[in-house]
């Protein structure tokens, strides 16, 4: 078998995994205290998936990958009343259903992946600074920390990370880096009496806000009401050194408008910035492969930003010992 390091156990990192497991060695290194990216939930008084909200199925290949998931109740339908907002203004209004089916991972998103990574080798909270080569292997290392020889290395990171920490004789580094991720505000608001809201989730176009959901309607959630609002990718991207304060006083200002209800009195109030939350449709191959000097780049940000395109990106990398 021949040796291969994935740095990176998000969803694209944990499916190329499962695409390689067979035929190599292979080793996760992620630089977080766990697995799953995006797919991520915060525990504190009150719960929120502050990442991914929800995701769908449109190949075969993930709705294969989900099927046993779903057997189990780890990933399962979220029949949201849904609606859609212009400014403060409600146009369409639908409920999601089997047609059209939205999935959750249950009892938080990080559940999808804490449940997928169980099955791998994964080396925690070690950031990979260094990738060397040495003879015919590569050295990874995490600060001056030698990890060990691999015969390939595949970044599964933020594409602008993935430039950065590529050799510079990588045959498609000049495609990295031209890969322009979106940044993302999450405002969390929890209460100990919930709010009168007539939909569940909610998209929502010419605000600061793009995004609007009742993450305790989710399936699983605990019933303390929480609601969680995404900032516009535009907005963040010109607000990211923005304080905290100043963030959180203009998202909630944001949410009060759009929802024509006073959402300042929440018993809970947390907010994260994700810097590379998004990326627009992109066209090209899946995932980014230098056959000559055994590496690869993959990521949902080869595709779309969707947890489906970071599972594809994974699943159709194709590598070989030579």
């Amino acid at each position: 078998m021949f040796k291969v390091a994935i740095i990176g156990a998000g969803m694209a990192g944990l499916s190329a995994a499962g695409q390689l497991h067979q035929q190599a060695d292979v080793h996760i290194f992620e630089k977080s205290w766990r697995a799953g990216g995006r797919l991520t939930t915060r525990h504190k008084d009150y719960i929120f998936d502050h990442g991914a909200q929800h995701f769908y199925v449109k190949t075969k290949a993930f709705e294969a990958f989900l099927a046993p998931y779903m057997k189990q109740g780890i990933v399962q339908r979220w029949d949201a009343r849904f609606v859609e907002f212009d400014g403060d203004h409600i146009i369409a209004r639908r409920r999601w259903n089997e047609a059209f089916p939205h999935y959750v991972a249950v009892p938080g998103m990080e559940a999808l992946g804490h449940t997928v990574a169980r099955n791998y080798n994964i080396q925690y909270q070690t950031r990979i600074t260094q990738i060397v080569r040495q003879d015919q292997h590569w050295a990874l290392f995490s600060d001056d920390i030698a990890l060990g020889l691999f015969d390939w290395v595949v970044l599964a990171i933020p594409a602008p990370q993935a430039a950065a920490l590529m050799p510079v004789n990588f045959v498609h580094l000049d495609q990295i880096k031209v890969k322009k991720m979106q940044a993302c505000y999450s405002l969390m608001l929890g209460y100990k009496n919930p709010l009168r809201l007539d939909f569940d989730a909610a998209l929502i176009k010419n605000r600061d806000i793009s995004w609007i959901s009742v993450n305790s309607s989710k399936p699983g959630r605990h019933k303390t009401f929480t609601l969680l609002a995404h900032s516009t990718n535009h907005w963040a991207d010109q607000h990211t050194d923005l304080n905290r304060e100043s963030a959180i006083e203009h998202l909630v200002n944001e949410v009060e408008n759009v929802i024509q209800q006073n959402v300042s009195s929440a018993d809970h109030i947390d907010l994260h910035r994700w810097l590379y939350a998004n990326i627009g449709r992109q066209s090209g191959q899946a995932n980014l492969v230098d056959y000559e000097n055994r590496l690869a780049a993959i990521g949902d940000w080869c595709i779309s930003g969707r947890v489906e395109s970071a599972f594809t990106s994974g699943h159709t990398l194709k590598i070989s010992p030579m």
